[in-house]
C-alpha cells in the first residue's frame, strides 16, 4: 500500500495538495510536483517509465481518483479517535471483531483476538501470510475458469465448423436437386415435344393438301368470274370465243376432295412426374423426422 500511495519518481507519498496523483496518457501515475519539474525541463511531458509522450498541458491531466480515495481513507483512519478511551485508533482486530482499536481497547478483551498493528515490522508479512490461501484458492479457481473458457471456445469453434460443413453440404445437395429437376424438366419437355409432333405431323400434312386444293379452287373461281364478266360486257363478235373458253374451263373444274380421316382433339399435355417431384420437395419443408437426417 505504501508503494501504491507514493510517487514512483520522488518516492514521496501522494497527498491532495502539492503532490496530487496525476495520470499520464500511458496510464502511469506521478505526483503533481514531479510533473511540474518534468515540464520545466522539456517542452513536452515524457513518462519516466516508458518514455511515452503526453502533449497535454498540466491543467488537462486528470487525477488518479482511486489513489485519491485511498489517501482520504488513510487520512480518516489516522484521524479517528476511540469514542471510549479518546485515543487514536491505530490497531485493527481482524478476527473475530473486524473493528479498529486503540491501545486501551487491546487490554479490554482483545488480547486473544487477531489484532494487527500497521507500524510493526511484521505487519506486511502477517497480512501477506493471511492472503496466501485466498490467493491460492483464487488462482486455482481462475485456472479452472480459464480451462472452462478454453473448452467453451473450442465448442463454439467446433459448432461453427460443423455449421459451415452442413451449409456446404446443403448447397451441394441443393445444386444436385436443382440439376436433377432441370434434367427431369428437360426430359418431360422433350417428351411433350415428341407427343405434340406425333399429333401435328398428319394434321399439318392434311393442311398442306387442303391448302393446295384451296388455292386451286380459288384460282378456278377467279377465272370463272373473270370470263363471266367479260362475256357479259364484250361485243357480239367476241362472245363466241369467250363462251368456248368458259365451257373449256367448266369441263376442267377441279375436284373438291376432302380427307376422309377424322382428326381427334389435341391431347392434354400432363406433367405428372414433375408434379410428384415438386410435392416431394414441398414435403421436405414440412418433414420433422430428425432421426432420418444426415448428421455432419
Amino acid at each position: 500500500m505504501e508503494d501504491v500511495l507514493s510517487c514512483p519518481v520522488c518516492l514521496e507519498p501522494f497527498d491532495l495538495q502539492t503532490r496530487l496523483p496525476l495520470v499520464l496518457a500511458c496510464g502511469h501515475t506521478l505526483c503533481q510536483s514531479c510533473v511540474i519539474a518534468l515540464l520545466a525541463s522539456a517542452p513536452q511531458l515524457h513518462c519516466p517509465h516508458d518514455r511515452s509522450t503526453d502533449s497535454r498541458p498540466l491543467n488537462a491531466l486528470s487525477r488518479n481518483y482511486l489513489v485519491c480515495d485511498a489517501i482520504e481513507r488513510t487520512n480518516r483512519l489516522h484521524s479517528q479517535r476511540c469514542p471510549k478511551h479518546r485515543k487514536a485508533l491505530r490497531l485493527y482486530c481482524r478476527q473475530p471483531c473486524g473493528q479498529l482499536l486503540c491501545s486501551r481497547c487491546l487490554l479490554d478483551g482483545h488480547r486473544a483476538h487477531q489484532v494487527v498493528d500497521p507500524e510493526e515490522d511484521s505487519f506486511a508479512t502477517t497480512v501477506a501470510e493471511t492472503l496466501k490461501p485466498h490467493v491460492e484458492r483464487n488462482r486455482r479457481e481462475t485456472e479452472r475458469l480459464a480451462e472452462d473458457l478454453k473448452r467453451l471456445e473450442g465448442l463454439v469453434a467446433t459448432c461453427e465448423r460443423r455449421k459451415e460443413y452442413a451449409e456446404a453440404m446443403t448447397r451441394s445437395e441443393h445444386d444436385q436437386v436443382v440439376e436433377m429437376l432441370r434434367r427431369k424438366a428437360a426430359e418431360l419437355i422433350e417428351r411433350l415435344e415428341v407427343q405434340a409432333t406425333a399429333y401435328k405431323a398428319p394434321v399439318m400434312e392434311t393442311g398442306r393438301y387442303l391448302k393446295q386444293k384451296y388455292d386451286q379452287l380459288l384460282d378456278y373461281h377467279r377465272q370463272l368470274l373473270s370470263l363471266g364478266t367479260a362475256l357479259l360486257r364484250s361485243p357480239t363478235p367476241s362472245r363466241l370465243s369467250l363462251l368456248v373458253q368458259l365451257d373449256s374451263l367448266l369441263y376442267s373444274e377441279p375436284e373438291a376432295v376432302r380427307p376422309q380421316a377424322k382428326f381427334a382433339e389435341p391431347p392434354m399435355f400432363l406433367c405428372e412426374d414433375l408434379t410428384s417431384l415438386r410435392a416431394g420437395v414441398e414435403a421436405l419443408g414440412a418433414y420433422d423426422g430428425g432421426n432420418k437426417r444426415r448428421r455432419v
